[in-house]
């Protein structure tokens, strides 16, 4: 389970000197954004009581593991993106889901330390994908998986591919969001993707597409200086919300369409259905307001992508709590 008007954080206050020690610390930590990591964990355990709720036996271990590697390519992305958007960021106030840490900006001579504790988590996370391959051997392309992910959470910002400056970036955080991070609870759970799940990718996409648009729209002033070209910058702010609580309507219709069909038999898509309702609400306030200036969209944002990470974790405790769904 990304982050910008006006002056950056560094613009206020003179020069400080470099941190030390326990300083250091707290401030390398902090470009973790590990919220971000939460949202990520909530969607893993999605995946993993979706395995569950297709017939999959469920085992610590494996579950362990696979989350391991999957935690250090999620934290990753943080380092790389604040390492890599730093210039932008200047141009940026950070909120909690959008503006970067504002870390490097304020300490560029961490920018070093930043790109290396990326480089090294994405090491950790190839490591650990391929340990999982040979303890647990399961379908050939878990490797492959795990390695695609790493890559799209690097390039999403890393030169020279830059997928954000080049109009990609929806299309791969909402492959990230909405099929790498549940996929991979559902692969480590059951040994391979089932049609459980990918019967949800629709929806899932949708949502990933909800959530970096909503990530995007507090960023439009700084991602124009920045040379960005994200969606919610070709289309503006207003019409950024319109597309936003479009696709989260849309992503309910299906969920209620599969809850209706009992496509999979065992009614796991049925709370996914109903409890779609949380994030919808915030989507269709959003739209219609559709406000035009950075610091009531934000606060909207916050409501959105808040509602969204509540949406996963209810979703969360009823595959988990509700009888027939084991």
């Amino acid at each position: 389970m990304t982050e910008r008007d006006g002056a950056g954080p560094a613009a206020a206050g003179a020069p400080q000197g470099p941190p030390a020690g326990a300083g250091r610390v707290r401030l390398l930590l902090k470009l973790g954004r590990w919220h971000f990591v939460f949202g990520g964990l909530l969607l893993y355990v999605l995946g993993v009581l979706l395995a569950r709720a297709d017939g999959a036996s469920l085992d610590s271990g494996r579950l362990l593991l696979g989350y391991a590697a999957l935690f250090c390519a999620h934290l990753s992305v943080s380092y790389s993106n604040d390492y890599f958007d730093r210039a932008g960021d200047r141009f940026s106030t950070p909120s909690p889901f959008a503006g970067g840490s504002g870390v490097l900006v304020a300490r560029p001579e961490l920018g070093p330390a930043a790109r290396g504790i990326a480089l090294g988590l994405i090491a950790a996370s190839l490591a650990l994908g391929a340990l999982f391959a040979w303890l647990y051997r399961p379908h050939w392309s878990f490797f492959p998986f795990v390695a695609a992910g790493n890559a799209l959470g690097w390039f999403y910002s890393a030169p020279p591919v830059r997928l954000s400056s080049r109009g990609l970036g929806e299309l791969s955080t909402s492959f990230s969001i909405g099929l790498m991070l549940p996929g991979m609870g559902f692969f480590v759970a059951s040994g391979g993707i089932g049609t459980a799940f990918l019967v949800l990718a629709v929806p899932l996409l949708m949502y990933g597409l909800a959530f970096i648009l909503s990530v995007e729209i507090p960023d439009v002033e700084a991602d124009r200086e920045a040379g960005k070209r994200t969606l919610a910058l070709r289309s503006g702010r207003p019409a950024a919300f319109v597309i936003n609580g479009s696709v989260l309507a849309a992503a309910s219709s299906l969920l209620a369409v599969l809850a209706w069909s009992r496509w999979d038999g065992s009614g796991a898509y049925t709370p996914l259905a109903l409890l779609s309702m949380i994030p919808l609400v915030a989507g269709i306030t959003g739209l219609a307001l559709r406000p035009r200036g950075r610091e009531a969209a934000t606060r909207l944002v916050n409501a959105n992508l808040s509602s969204f990470i509540l949406f996963v974790l209810l979703a969360d405790i009823w595959l988990l709590l509700a009888p027939g769904l084991a």
